[in-house]
């Protein structure tokens, strides 16, 4: 969504709350409504804050989530092996593990998450792991409404008009390139430059003309 950028989205400093933030963008992710937040402090939970399924594909694959808050810009890359082989003792057996935290997006981290993924794949198991920091978490945040409103406390009515706005344009927009392209069609027009209204030469094309007819 353009009324935002990745930058405004602000970080919690609270570790529960960061975990029902991602337990909401999980949901619009997997299109999976019952996103689990797993056991409780104090339990053994096999590196898995969150557990759901991937609705949206063939099979629907099993997904682990790990939430860390974090006051740090840069996490230890030993924590995705740490975690990740956590991970494969959840049951049931888990097709994805993802590692989401509130430091930013890194290289090395992606990078042992790679390679724990090309180990397991040469042991034989389908155990894909993930590393998402930030910047992608914000990204993904942006594309689903739902989640824009947990992650932004002062998300308000006005932002909501606002977006209401922008689907109002876009549709306007929409329409009108249809009666041109209707227009264009009834008179035989059969160029490309029928759908823009001006020609090459900077000219209004027959369509524009004849809509600015009705029009008058």
């Amino acid at each position: 969504m353009p009324v935002f950028s990745t930058a405004q989205i602000p970080r919690t400093n609270n570790s529960d709350e960061f975990q029902r933030q991602c337990k909401i963008i999980f949901e619009c992710i997997l299109e999976d409504p019952n996103v689990q937040e797993y056991g409780r402090s104090g339990q053994s939970q096999d590196g898995v804050d969150l557990y759901g399924r991937r609705k949206n594909c063939t099979g629907k694959p099993k997904v682990g989530i790990q939430c860390k808050q974090t006051g740090k810009t840069k996490l230890d890359k030993k924590i995705v092996a740490d975690e990740a082989t956590k991970a494969l003792k959840f049951e049931p057996a888990l097709d994805e593990f993802i590692i989401v935290t509130t430091a930013e997006d890194d290289k090395d981290l992606q990078d042992e998450a790679r390679k724990f993924t090309a180990a397991q794949e040469k042991e034989g198991r389908d155990f894909e792991v993930n590393v998402w920091g930030w910047k992608t978490i914000s990204t993904k945040v942006l594309e689903h409404e739902k989640a824009i409103k947990a992650f932004m406390p002062d998300y308000s009515p006005f932002i909501d008009s606002l977006l209401k706005g922008q689907d109002t344009i876009i549709e306007g927009q929409d329409q009108h390139l249809y009666y041109l392209q209707q227009i264009s069609s009834k008179l035989g027009v059969l160029n490309p430059e029928a759908a823009s209204g001006v020609s090459r030469w900077g000219d209004k094309n027959a369509a524009t003309e004849e809509l600015d007819r009705r029009i008058d």
